[in-house]
């Protein structure tokens, strides 16, 4: 009998003693790094960002085990305010509460970020008509077939985008279409490529592809 409670009171201190360190672990506070993308607000519909020379902000933040399993990382950003900015480049301090404010839950804070600043160059916005260029050509028509032509609509499109970027294009450039085995005529919406650069199409513009593919001896008849 004395055996068995000796073993009962052993199992309640060991449970009592889990639980000590289950508190204490969930309470002491520790350290954990998070990249967090950085985005603009207030910028004035008149200007884009031409360059920035980083898109991340690494921080590191401190608290319970507890409150940092209620940090989401997907839904930290670090909003750069832009409201009072003109073209040219400009130095944007960052202000580390924006992040603690909008996204952190209480009990944690942010202990150190990196860089401390963000560097933009902002140009005026602009706009004006450019040539669509024609896409590449990948592959081979089916056997006895060949390509006779590939025509793009509209030829132009409306490109904006910071000044200097849209002054600078010459032509839009489109993604490759594929082209093997086919026998017949391809038509299909074409994707225009301006990369990471800071231009886009205005909205609702659509471009149009038109591969046209003939047989080697219906070519050959024709007068």
């Amino acid at each position: 009998m004395n055996r068995v409670r000796k073993l009962r009171y052993a199992a309640i201190s060991l449970f009592g003693a889990f639980l000590l360190w289950s508190v204490a672990n969930s309470t002491s506070p520790v350290e954990r790094p998070f990249d967090v993308p950085v985005v603009t607000e207030g910028l004035s519909e008149r200007l884009v960002v031409k360059e920035q020379d980083y898109d991340r902000v690494n921080i590191r933040v401190r608290g319970s085990r507890a409150a940092l399993t209620r940090v989401s990382a997907s839904e930290l950003e670090y909003a750069a305010d832009l409201s009072q900015a003109r073209a040219g480049a400009i130095t944007h301090v960052v202000d580390e509460t924006r992040i603690e404010e909008r996204h952190l839950p209480s009990g944690v804070r942010i202990v150190s970020r990196s860089p401390v600043a963000l560097n933009f160059r902002l140009e005026p916005r602009y706009s004006r008509a450019v040539r669509v260029q024609a896409p590449a050509i990948e592959g081979a028509p089916a056997p006895g077939y060949f390509v006779a032509g590939v025509s793009v609509s509209p030829r132009r499109v409306t490109v904006t985008g910071a000044r200097s970027e849209v002054l600078a294009l010459r032509a839009v450039p489109t993604e490759a279409v594929e082209v093997d085995d086919a026998s017949e005529p391809i038509v299909r919406p074409l994707r225009a490529s301006l990369g990471s650069r800071p231009l886009w199409l205005e909205e609702g513009q659509q471009i149009e592809v038109r591969v046209d593919i003939q047989a080697r001896e219906a070519a050959g008849r024709a007068p």
